[in-house]
């Protein structure tokens, strides 16, 4: 698959109207790329250096590499989500160490998570269900404080107020209502 993007971000206006196969630069109807563009590019342009149409379906992807890097995105943000749902209770998870460990850059990390709130949401929802599971559960009788560090949280205060913001009621009053319930 081919990022047209780069390609696009790199065009400027030339008074060129020529096309170079050798180099793999397309210079055309006053446009130059100072990228180098797939050999498929390059064999159109050299057939025919004024057809644009044909050089803009070369660097367009086309419907089925969209799905499969749609594909590709899913599996990959899913991939992130299950390492942040197994390393949530590391008060040190970061971003830099899910990208590092997921094998993507923070940018590309950001990106991906940015349509669920970003990775300081993800990993905080992640954690507020650990510890809103921990209060429901009627057998475990640990202090908020120790169930808040345990889910990853650094500071009982930000947990609580992270807690009580998400399910609008502090910790302490959604345990007692799971208990009496």
């Amino acid at each position: 698959m081919f990022d047209t993007s780069r390609v696009q971000d790199s065009l400027t206006p030339s008074p060129t109207w020529t096309a170079s196969v050798d180099e793999g630069l397309v210079l055309h109807r006053g446009l130059t790329t100072t990228r180098p563009l797939p050999a498929k590019t390059a064999r159109a342009v050299s057939r025919d250096p004024h057809d644009a149409a044909g050089i803009v379906s070369c660097i367009t992807p086309s419907s089925a590499d969209r799905s499969t890097s749609s594909r590709r995105a899913a599996t990959k943000r899913d991939e992130i989500l299950a390492f942040i749902a197994a390393q949530a209770t590391c008060p040190d998870l970061t971003p830099e160490r899910i990208a590092r460990r997921t094998g993507v850059s923070r940018t590309v990390l950001y990106r991906i998570l940015e349509p669920l709130g970003g990775v300081a949401t993800c990993v905080q929802r992640q954690r507020l269900h650990l510890m809103r599971g921990a209060l429901a559960h009627r057998g475990d009788a640990r202090s908020i404080k120790t169930i808040a560090h345990a889910s990853g949280f650094r500071s009982v205060t930000h947990a609580s107020r992270s807690f009580h913001k998400a399910f609008g009621m502090p910790p302490g009053s959604y345990r007692q209502a799971g208990l009496a319930g």
